[in-house]
């Protein structure tokens, strides 16, 4: 992870913990139903960010977010619709096709969707920074949106 992603990460968590602050919220699962469809919109894609830019598709498949989040950020990124979001929806979708099929398989056919899912981390990792950048600007003024 980059020092810019250190720094985009920061500004969309801050959107949703100001929002919080402010409501004096401090238990988490109300912080999450307290804030806006934009700050936990915020909130899912960076989690998402977080789980691949650390451990791959693999580790958030793995880690039960795509069952518990993937259909919600599937939505808010085809919302979103710009460039980078759509690579990140046609990365998300092959990664989740790749997963079901380890179900079903043997350890020496599981070495080639590893090396899949390999593949995909990789294609992320080229673009994360823009994609997260292209989330922070659409967080930012859909804040400003809807605040205004």
């Amino acid at each position: 992870m980059s020092m810019q992603d250190f720094v985009i990460l920061d500004t969309l968590y801050s959107a949703g913990d100001d929002h919080c602050k402010k409501q004096e919220i401090t238990d988490t699962d109300m912080r999450i139903m307290a804030c806006t469809l934009h700050q936990n919109a915020a909130y899912l894609i960076l989690n998402y960010a977080a789980q691949v830019l650390n451990g791959g598709h693999s580790q958030w498949i793995d880690n039960d977010y795509y069952r518990t989040e993937g259909e919600y950020l599937l939505r808010i990124l085809d919302h979103i619709n710009g460039v980078f979001c759509r690579k990140v929806t046609r990365l998300i979708s092959k990664a989740n096709g790749l997963h079901q099929i380890d179900d079903i398989v043997d350890e020496d056919e599981w070495e080639g969707i590893s090396d899949d899912l390999d593949k995909l981390d990789t294609e992320f990792y080229s673009y994360s920074d823009e994609f997260l950048l292209e989330v922070e600007t659409w967080t930012q003024t859909s804040i400003v949106h809807a605040v205004s």
